[in-house]
């Protein structure tokens, strides 16, 4: 935790003690229960409020921060009323018996502390299962608290049983939210350990390359001086055709020195290991990049982001009209850069329920378009699949004021 978080935890909190200072304070004021509980539940939410607007993630980890704190808040409340209530059964001091109403705060404090501590915001990728699971949890423990506000009971066996039941369940719903900060966050380490096994890959095919290159030149340096005596020869005979067609020949006969070259060294290595997979399928592409050396995006996603998208034309490439290529295009259009795949399809079995169903797209996890529009959302972009004339298009873009 930095100290930017750190300070607005404390604010958090701070502002959200004072609300709960003032709550306690001027309900007793308030003869209606209906009163009471509107006037109850409107600070928890005000509260949450607050937190919702010094917190800086997306709309679901804002929700999901949320949930958890009005829970949080909803159960520290009665939980304040019940140990009120076990204070005065030994003593008649105000002050203690306000002090033991302050204890359930530390609960709340917990909350606070987790929520903070384990950010699930710094990941986008999230399992339906997980969320539901947590937002269920707080929405039972609103749901159990309102049911107590409305059930006035000062009967010790049922408050305690009560207290034993909501700290009970607010300690699984903590529980519950860091185990879920847990998950993603080892499925964030494995997509981050797919991807840099990526760019060694792709390092050590570009290294191949480049060493393979180089001794198809040495050949062909050490060759050239031998054909072009002989091209000479026949020229001082005026065998111009057939100097011509050995020429022709010659050219045809040289073995094509495969690589691609730009200015963004990940990029470049990505592009040239998506081109050996191509060459193991047969197939070509068309590829144009024009972006500046240094991005402001994470390696992990740009990675992420090509190598899915590739990918999946690689595999779902299918022959419409004769030889057609892999179109690549990556490109800066104002203040965004493109990321183009066109690729050509069977439209009879590719039809458009499947544009948003990818196979590829994260080989441990099969999130499929998801990843692409996750990585597309968190630099402020979009992400469009569309099918056109038996062509598939993803086209992807990043917006590059944004830093991830």
């Amino acid at each position: 935790m930095n100290v930017r978080e750190l300070l607005r935890l404390l604010l958090t909190f701070l502002i959200s003690f004072v609300f709960l200072v003032l709550e306690s304070s001027l309900l007793f004021a308030l003869s209606s229960i209906s009163f009471r509980y509107l006037f109850n539940y409107g600070i928890a939410f005000a509260i949450s409020l607050f937190c919702l607007i010094m917190m800086k993630e997306g709309v679901l980890t804002k929700s999901l921060k949320i949930f958890v704190l009005v829970a949080s808040i909803c159960v520290s409340d009665v939980l304040s009323k019940y140990f009120g209530i076990f204070v005065a059964l030994f003593t008649n001091v105000r002050f203690l018996i306000q002090l033991g109403r302050s204890v359930p705060s530390l609960l709340f404090v917990l909350t606070c502390f987790l929520v903070n501590r384990f950010d699930i915001s710094r990941y986008r990728t999230f399992s339906k299962e997980v969320l539901i699971t947590c937002f269920s949890l707080s929405a039972l423990l609103i749901g159990v608290s309102v049911f107590e506000h409305a059930y006035e009971s000062h009967e010790t066996v049922i408050c305690l049983l009560m207290s034993v039941l909501d700290i009970v369940l607010a300690l699984i719903l903590d529980v519950t939210y860091v185990a879920i900060y847990s998950i993603v966050e080892n499925r964030h380490k494995l997509i981050s350990l797919e991807v840099q096994n990526t760019l060694v890959e792709a390092e050590k095919v570009s290294i191949s390359i480049d060493k393979k290159n180089r001794e198809e030149l040495e050949k062909v340096r050490h060759d050239i001086k031998n054909q072009f005596s002989y091209v000479n020869l026949l020229l001082e005979q005026g065998k111009d055709k057939e100097a011509m067609t050995y020429i022709n020949n010659y050219v045809k006969n040289q073995p094509v020195l495969f690589s691609f070259s730009c200015s963004n060294n990940v990029i470049n290595s990505i592009i040239n290991l998506e081109l050996s997979k191509a060459q193991v399928y047969g197939l070509q592409m068309d590829i144009k990049v024009v972006v500046p050396p240094v991005l402001p995006f994470e390696d992990n996603d740009v990675v992420s982001l090509l190598t899915n998208m590739i990918d999946n034309a690689l595999e779902n490439y299918a022959r419409v009209d004769g030889e057609e290529k892999i179109i690549i295009r990556i490109l800066k259009q104002n203040d965004y850069i493109r990321f183009l795949v066109r690729n050509p399809v069977d439209g009879e079995k590719y039809d458009s329920n499947n544009l948003t169903k990818s196979k590829k797209i994260g080989k441990t996890h099969g999130y499929g378009t998801k990843i692409i529009r996750n990585i597309a959302t968190k630099y402020n972009g979009y992400a469009d699949f569309s099918l056109e004339k038996n062509h598939f298009i993803c086209d992807v873009l990043l917006y590059l004021n944004v830093k991830g």
